[in-house]
């Protein structure tokens, strides 16, 4: 079966918990214009660009990628 793009951003806006969206600055898979179209749906996310890191930040920058990932869970 082929892979097939989906959209689910009507279900953006109905997300009340709190969010982080990290997105490498050189994703060549997701393109950093997705993240205004997250924040168009989740105006109370926290995002966090991650300069040097491409589509997997946890693994590019994982010492950047962690602190901020504790730091925005400490602050829940």
């Amino acid at each position: 079966m082929p892979w097939a793009a989906s959209d689910n951003d009507d279900l953006l806006p109905k997300i009340r918990k709190p969010v982080l969206i990290t997105h490498g600055g050189d994703d060549a898979a997701v393109k950093p214009a997705a993240v205004d179209q997250h924040i168009a749906g989740l105006a109370h996310a926290q995002i966090q660009m991650m300069a040097n890191a491409g589509h997997a930040p946890f693994w590019d920058v994982a010492a950047t990628f962690n602190q901020s990932l504790r730091a925005f869970s400490e602050n829940l």
